[in-house]
């Protein structure tokens, strides 16, 4: 038997590398089609490649057959549920896909949160009880990101996890949250030159001075 060690220095069997014989294991989407599972598909915007695409539209056509890899046909169980979400509004986002979004039983668009939903959001993410602060952090992020929309810019994020970021930081750290604002907020809001005093002049009127 041949042997070779990998990085943290462990031996891996490798005797049977050379077998011409393939094995195939089935993937969680694979076994969701063969039990009836329910599998959430995040960020489905994100899918470009062809062959996830055509899988993913034959799961949900009408036939409900599903061809494997090594050419067997798969009946698809009556109850695989497929729930696809995706933040379309991400500038990272690709365009939906059509043709996967048309073999889409219901869809439905969800708004922003409340500002008070935001914030009990945040407090239960960070188990952080000082709704005063959160209210302060969450206020901040959501005119930071008006400030985004307002001058189009499209290099640049600040959403509720960089509100959870910020008071993580700030029960870790305890320096102040302006200070964890300006390392988990402040440089991802623009990556572009030209809005560096706007963003810093909000966090300041908001969460107070460094």
């Amino acid at each position: 038997n041949r042997l070779i060690d990998n990085f943290w220095k462990r031996k891996i069997e490798t005797s049977d590398i050379d077998s011409d014989e393939i094995s195939y294991s089935d993937t969680e989407l694979v076994l969701a089609c063969k039990y009836g599972w329910i599998i959430e598909v995040q960020e489905a915007a994100h899918i470009i490649d062809a062959g996830t695409l055509g899988f993913l539209n034959c799961t949900l056509d009408t036939n409900r057959v599903l061809t494997l890899p090594n050419g067997t046909q798969m009946k698809i169980h009556p109850n695989t549920t497929f729930i696809f979400t995706s933040n379309v509004e991400y500038e990272g986002c690709n365009p939906f896909n059509l043709s996967l979004l048309s073999r889409m039983c219901y869809t439905r668009r969800f708004d922003k949160m409340p500002f008070n939903a935001q914030v009990e959001r945040v407090m239960s993410v960070t188990h952080y009880n000082v709704r005063e602060d959160v209210v302060k952090v969450v206020r901040a992020v959501n005119e930071l990101n008006n400030i985004i929309v307002d001058n189009d810019i499209t290099q640049g994020i600040c959403d509720l996890r960089s509100a959870i970021n910020c008071i993580t930081d700030y029960q870790m750290c305890g320096d102040s949250l302006r200070q964890s604002a300006k390392l988990t907020i402040e440089d991802k809001v623009s990556l572009e030159s030209g809005y560096e005093e706007e963003i810093r002049l909000k966090l300041d009127s908001i969460l107070g001075l460094i």
